[in-house]
């Protein structure tokens, strides 16, 4: 003989609706932490600066008190940004006559 289960005995169920909130949330924190590593990596300064100059920009430093920058090809040239590029120039002239100098071992 089978008994019939009452509505005592089944396991409760979430609502659907709560699925999709907790769901909507998850994507939600999983968005905002890449986000936040995309402008904490330095990626989306070194993208704007890319846009306005046209091509790769010339990544300046100031890491361990030196003031160098870097053009595309060089050992030190991240192609990406990073926690050391300080700052962006278009051109060699616009870097110097902000203080910094290329490295005497990349001068040609």
């Amino acid at each position: 003989m089978t008994q019939k289960k009452t509505r005592d005995q089944q396991p409760s169920r979430l609502p659907k609706w709560f699925w999709a909130v907790l769901t909507a949330c998850i994507v939600g924190v999983v968005m905002v932490a890449f986000y936040v590593f995309y402008l904490m990596s330095g990626r989306a300064a070194y993208d704007s600066a890319y846009r306005k100059c046209g091509g790769a920009p010339i990544e300046a430093s100031g890491f361990a008190g030196g003031r160098n920058y870097y053009l595309l090809g060089d050992s030190g040239y991240t192609k990406h940004g990073g926690p050391l590029v300080s700052s962006y120039f278009c051109s060699e002239s616009e870097a110097k006559s902000a203080g910094y100098e290329r490295p005497q071992r990349l001068e040609k």
